[in-house]
């Protein structure tokens, strides 16, 4: 019962069963059995906080376990015991628990078990400030990776995502964070990977994906906590790109946030000690506190008001110099060109200074790149801001799919749905392209590689069964008449249509 308890993460009711379990197989020498009885009763005490009496428990487990052939239940105790160290602040222990369950759960052969343990070694390095030696276990990982498409390995993809990300690797850390994504059905965990995604956006210069990104994360973070913290990034980073105006929206929100989570924190306090000392001079303490309270609220609300108006100011002044800088742009493009064309007519009239104004031609074109690039940059985003809206759709179809409800997908959303599977599932999506055909046949080629049904198929595009057979039919003709065996057979591997 309580390994069932644990299994499916749901909190413990008593140690009572474990009891009588425990003194059941110490009459019939059954030692793995018992060992796993000490193991599930040291989990129990590690969830009430006993660490001293889990620490006992997950020893004794270890005396008996060691007896066996069973390398699952082996993986799992020195797991335990690497976190119980870990949450003591035992970080040598941790590593060396960590490292005795990889060795274990490699021995097992079963991936799960492996990929976690070699995930908690390099966390552990981490710990200890050995990026290096971090990285070895985390690229130790990747040979497994292809194994990992069950829902409770996300946490994986994420965490390797983040380590790239701190390291200066975008391509993978937005490649393993988007795979989080699809395998995490936690929405707690998947805002924390949408959290990453932003950030790493961020540093690849895709500013509006990015931005898009902290709005779905702001939107879907309960927690003050995090929400504080959050508001407090985003504020330093639009102050970092002089983006004042967005700075002072995020300052505003993230002093309510501070607010909240100062009366959250000071209520907890108070209602600590008062369960513990209800008494005149706790009262008299009260008190204190909440003029000290008060007259902090006051000077708070004055430098509130003070960083307000100083940043409405900056902004205005960035705001005016902004719009004079874009006209000197202006001013200078045309000046430049004027000055091109002139410098072409010459060089065609003088061939003696045919190489001076051949020189100068040159450093025209190029000033005139260099003012173009300004404007090219604001449009490198796009792409990113159409692939976040494909993956929008796709998590509310798989949404809607498992609560058994219907979501439409309308003809202006099929290139967003479209440019999502191609970041995804490029070789698939570009496999159907080369067969010819159409966003609507790709599209429906996508929903049943899901997969959906062909009633669910209909129910999302609007359309009948005859129709939808119909244009399988046609769509199926496409690919064969293509002649391009590797599509074709790479189509057949993501999708059932019979080819």
């Amino acid at each position: 019962m309580t390994q069932a308890e644990y299994k499916n993460y749901l909190p413990f009711t008593s140690d009572s069963l474990l009891t009588i379990a425990i003194d059941y197989y110490q009459t019939v020498n059954d030692k793995a059995s018992l060992g796993k009885s000490y193991y599930y009763e040291g989990c129990f005490y590690n969830e009430q906080k006993e660490y001293i009496r889990a620490a006992e428990l997950y020893k004794q487990a270890e005396t008996l376990l060691k007896q066996t052939n069973d390398n699952v239940m082996l993986a799992l105790l020195y797991n335990a015991m690497g976190h119980l160290d870990r949450k003591n602040d035992l970080k040598k222990e941790a590593l060396r628990q960590f490292k005795k369950a990889l060795y274990y759960s490699e021995r097992s052969g079963q991936v799960y078990h492996i990929t976690m343990n070699m995930q908690e070694v390099a966390n552990s390095y981490l710990a200890f400030d050995k990026p290096d030696s971090a990285g070895i276990y985390f690229a130790r990982i990747v040979p497994y990776l292809d194994q990992c498409n069950e829902s409770k390995m996300a946490t994986l993809f994420h965490n390797i995502g983040v380590y790239n990300e701190d390291y200066g690797n975008m391509d993978l850390a937005e490649r393993y964070v988007l795979k989080s994504l699809e395998l995490e059905r936690d929405t707690a965990n998947r805002i924390g990977s949408y959290y990453a995604l932003a950030r790493i956006y961020r540093r690849q210069g895709h500013l509006h994906a990015s931005d898009s990104l902290w709005n779905v994360v702001l939107d879907g973070m309960t927690d003050i906590h995090r929400r504080s913290a959050v508001y407090r990034r985003l504020f330093e980073q639009n102050v970092t790109e002089e983006n004042y105006e967005k700075a002072t929206f995020y300052a505003n929100e993230g002093m309510l946030y501070m607010d909240s989570v100062y009366r959250s924190s000071i209520a907890k306090e108070v209602a600590e000690v008062q369960a513990k000392y209800d008494n005149e001079v706790l009262l008299r303490k009260n008190a204190e506190r909440k003029s000290m309270n008060i007259i902090l609220s006051f000077v708070v609300l004055v430098i509130f008001i003070v960083a307000v108006a100083t940043v409405y100011f900056i902004i205005y002044s960035h705001k005016k110099y902004r719009i004079k800088k874009e006209r000197e742009h202006s001013f200078l493009i045309a000046k430049y060109q004027q000055e091109l064309d002139e410098l072409e007519e010459k060089h065609s009239e003088s061939e003696e200074e045919s190489e001076k104004f051949a020189l100068l031609i040159k450093e025209k074109e190029e000033q005139i790149e260099q003012l173009q690039k300004k404007v090219k940059s604001d449009k490198e985003a796009e792409g990113q801001s159409i692939v976040l809206e494909g993956l929008a759709i796709d998590v509310a179809l798989k949404k809607k799919l498992r609560e058994g409800e219907v979501l439409h997908v309308d003809v202006p959303q099929f290139k967003a749905f479209i440019a999502y599977y191609d970041k995804l599932k490029p070789e698939f999506v570009q496999a159907l392209k080369k067969c010819g055909l159409t966003d609507y046949e790709i599209v429906i080629c996508l929903l049943f590689s899901v997969p959906f049904s062909h009633k669910q198929v209909c129910e999302v595009l609007y359309k009948s069964s005859e129709t939808l057979s119909r244009v399988k039919l046609r769509l199926k003709d496409k690919i064969k008449k293509s002649g391009d065996k590797e599509a074709i057979a790479l189509i057949s591997s993501c999708v059932d249509l019979y080819l």
